[in-house]
């Protein structure tokens, strides 16, 4: 199955502006995915959308100097508006994590068993 890396980039880009317009926390620095950081400043805001590579994660501060952590998705986008807090997005994060785990995990036995049992009846 092949992925389109451009797709991917512009939904990143795509939250990233969301997370701009709707955040109730400052955007510090943006995290790219060659490990490089960019620190944003007003001036850097729109640049910032278009001329950079793949972006990994979005650093938040808010008022008290607290730095946050997120990906570019909308999970990221409920933290940033406010209508999630930060133990409620890394808890959905972990969730949707082993939600994926359990579907591999069945999906995997079922095609095993599937299989044992056409060379079962075959045999």
């Amino acid at each position: 199955m092949c992925v389109d890396h451009n797709a991917i980039e512009h939904q990143a880009r795509s939250f990233l502006k969301e997370i701009q317009d709707n955040s109730i926390y400052e955007l510090t620095r943006v995290v790219l995915d060659d490990g490089k950081s960019v620190n944003l400043n007003k001036s850097d805001e729109g640049r910032c959308l278009t001329s950079y590579s793949f972006i990994k994660e979005i650093l938040l501060c808010d008022e008290s100097g607290k730095v946050y952590s997120i990906e570019p998705n909308l999970n990221g986008l409920r933290f940033a508006s406010g209508e999630w807090s930060y133990h409620q997005y890394l808890w959905k994060g972990k969730q949707e994590l082993i939600i994926g785990i359990i579907i591999l995990i069945v999906s995997l036995g079922i095609f095993i068993s599937l299989g044992w049992l056409l060379v079962k009846y075959l045999s």
